[in-house]
């Protein structure tokens, strides 16, 4: 049977991140024969940090993650998903543009290879 525990707190500073880290700990340590997956969705990264030994090299390791081209971590994905959001928007153009700019001729439905 899967084991879910989630720590959520709108406020900073009440400790979602040591707790986080203290109870995936605990809970490997005493199922050693189960996988312990933490999912971190603070753009701090500070359980992330943590669970990779915490110090310079994490630290290190989480810049080397944001900075990659692909998302690898929360905040690439956010950054990547808003920039994509932004460039969707820009290119679609307002209701008020779609509607002034309709064709003269009934539309019609194609394919990808331009079939009807």
């Amino acid at each position: 049977m899967n084991k879910s525990y989630v720590m959520w707190n709108n406020k900073g500073g009440v400790g979602k991140s040591t707790i986080t880290f203290h109870v995936a700990s605990v809970y490997a340590e005493k199922n050693s024969e189960r996988d312990v997956v933490v999912i971190n969705m603070c753009p701090q990264a500070n359980s992330s940090s943590m669970l990779m030994g915490g110090g310079k090299h994490s630290e290190e390791k989480l810049q080397e993650l944001i900075s990659k081209d692909e998302p690898q971590s929360i905040v690439g994905y956010i950054t990547e998903a808003t920039l994509q959001y932004s460039s969707m928007r820009e290119n679609i153009g307002t209701i008020e543009e779609i509607q002034l700019s309709q064709p003269s001729e009934p539309l019609k439905m194609v394919d990808d290879e331009g079939e009807m």
